[in-house]
């Protein structure tokens, strides 16, 4: 997909369509919002095609498009069709499908756009839409499935079928469970599928490896799944989950207090929380917080080592089938390969001495588990 650096206010949707999808990305979204088409036609055809479709229905998008992303598209339409960029965590599936733009003004300050003929069609509508009791309810639904799989990480169909069942009360067959999961962006691209001796899993999109997290899941026979509530799960289903764990705020406390914006203080929390459940070495995930948190003295940085020892160890997670180191250590009054809770000295920090016992281990060229999208030498490993 190559872009031309033209503000896309000034382009009509259907030409910003030609620039940035490739033929086969239009079919696929003339397929998705129902505008008829043919194959063979050309790329400005189909772009056409699919620009009188949204123009004419723009409540189609609400048949795809997460409610997240439906609330900053309302925010963008209502802004003009511009609106700086404070959170590049808002949306993704308004970007990959060609939607808005990102853009860096001359002051290489971001922002999205909007084509001015899509905000014209979208502004009458837009506080409609965002209101449409089926997108608030396939909302849950998303968060609901995302959360069971950034809880356990890999479950089978039929695992992810019944805890579902069991935390929605629907009543919904099999097939309609699994096409429900084609059928939305959030779930589509936000949860993974692999086949494993004919059997097909669900993952976490924050997962790297899920077939060896599988296999390291079903070694550990003496545990059980851990089971969430309702609550728990939905607040873990939303795109870049922050955990709620008292530790988790006590950190994002220290992180305040040392200066980090609050944009940083997400990034740092959220990747974490995404590198210790693929069972990244503990120098990773020091390395995050070492460049943004000034903490100063010996003894600060000591009791900073052990709010992150105490917050990584408070989090449920995926090898130890939900359960939390913090809770198996309490349960059998004995470690749980957990990290250590006492104050270390600064000497002795290296990249053995807080290497989790690996299986899996995040390459410089995967994804970044934090789900930015970029691979993780240019994200979160980029300082390793």
């Amino acid at each position: 997909m190559k872009e031309k650096e033209t503000d896309i206010k000034n382009q009509k949707l259907g030409e910003y369509f030609v620039d940035f999808l490739n033929k086969k990305e239009l079919i696929k979204n003339c397929e998705i919002f129902g505008a008829n088409i043919q194959s063979s036609w050309n790329k400005t055809l189909l772009a056409n095609t699919l620009e009188n479709k949204l123009l004419n229905e723009p409540q189609v998008l609400n048949m795809r498009i997460p409610l997240t992303e439906m609330l900053f598209l309302q925010k963008l339409v209502h802004a003009e069709g511009k609106l700086p960029i404070e959170d590049l965590f808002c949306i993704q599936y308004l970007e990959m499908r060609g939607l808005v733009k990102y853009q860096k003004n001359k002051d290489n300050k971001a922002y999205y756009s909007l084509s001015e003929n899509f905000r014209k069609a979208l502004d009458p509508i837009i506080d409609n839409l965002v209101k449409d009791v089926n997108l608030i309810e396939w909302d849950r639904k998303e968060r609901l499935i995302c959360g069971l799989t950034n809880l356990y990480g890999v479950l089978s169909q039929k695992d992810l079928y019944y805890k579902y069942l069991e935390l929605s009360g629907e009543k919904i067959s099999k097939p309609q469970f699994y096409d429900y999961i084609l059928l939305r962006d959030r779930l589509h691209f936000g949860v993974k599928t692999f086949l494993k001796r004919k059997d097909i899993y669900f993952a976490s999109e924050h997962i790297v490896y899920p077939q060896e997290i599988l296999d390291q899941i079903n070694k550990r026979k003496d545990l059980y799944q851990h089971k969430f509530t309702e609550k728990e799960v939905l607040e873990t289903g939303i795109r870049f989950y922050i955990p709620k764990t008292q530790e988790a705020q006590s950190l994002i406390n220290t992180l305040t207090k040392s200066g980090t914006t609050p944009y940083d203080i997400r990034v740092i929390i959220h990747s974490s929380w995404a590198l210790i459940e693929n069972e990244a070495p503990m120098s990773n995930i020091l390395s995050l917080f070492s460049k943004k948190a000034n903490v100063g003295s010996m003894d600060k940085i000591n009791a900073f080592i052990t709010q992150i020892s105490e917050y990584l160890n408070s989090l449920p997670r995926w090898t130890l089938k939900g359960n939390s180191p913090k809770e198996l250590f309490k349960e059998a009054h004995k470690p749980q390969n957990i990290f250590p809770q006492t104050p270390l000295n600064i000497d002795s920090i290296t990249a053995a001495s807080y290497s989790v016992k690996l299986t899996t281990r995040v390459g410089r060229n995967d994804l970044c588990p934090c789900g930015s999208g970029k691979k993780y030498k240019k994200c979160c490993g980029r300082d390793n």
